[in-house]
């Protein structure tokens, strides 16, 4: 048995919009799709909820790879900080040209900066959050790397 590759990032979001406003003004994102909102009991099955109801959308990068949103409408939970050391705690790590000026943008759109920008190895990177809390990591290669 093997995996063929990554299909998709999925993150949980508290407000749909907010979250694909972000992603795509601030990350560059493009929406692929908004499924309708629904409660459809093959999803329910599929997360483990039974009285899931679900608002989602399918965005992709630049580089064509997939972010997909989702909401929980039902059951409502508190968002829980994952910190940077927390045992299953992921990051979405973006390679950028201009690390200070992402940053500035993200800073401005609400993103939280952990860490300022450090030399690396072959690179500048930077931890921060998305408004929503997820951990975001950029990084700035200092020679051109293939895609």
């Amino acid at each position: 048995m093997s995996v063929e590759s990554i299909d998709h990032i999925g993150l949980t979001v508290p407000d749909i919009e907010a979250a694909v406003a972000f992603y795509r003004d601030v990350v560059g994102c493009i929406v692929v799709s908004r499924p309708e909102p629904g409660s459809d009991q093959n999803v329910r099955r599929l997360v483990g909820v039974p009285d899931a109801k679900i608002r989602g959308a399918m965005l992709q990068t630049p580089a064509g790879q997939l972010i997909e949103l989702v909401m929980y409408e039902e059951p409502k939970k508190p968002a829980v900080l994952m910190e940077t050391t927390t045992p299953s705690a992921v990051h979405l790590a973006f390679r950028v040209q201009d690390i200070d000026g992402v940053l500035e943008g993200l800073k401005k759109m609400g993103s939280k900066p952990v860490s300022g920008p450090v030399q690396l190895g072959s690179g500048r990177f930077v931890y921060c959050r998305d408004p929503f809390g997820v951990l975001l990591e950029l990084i700035e290669p200092s020679v051109v790397l293939n895609a």
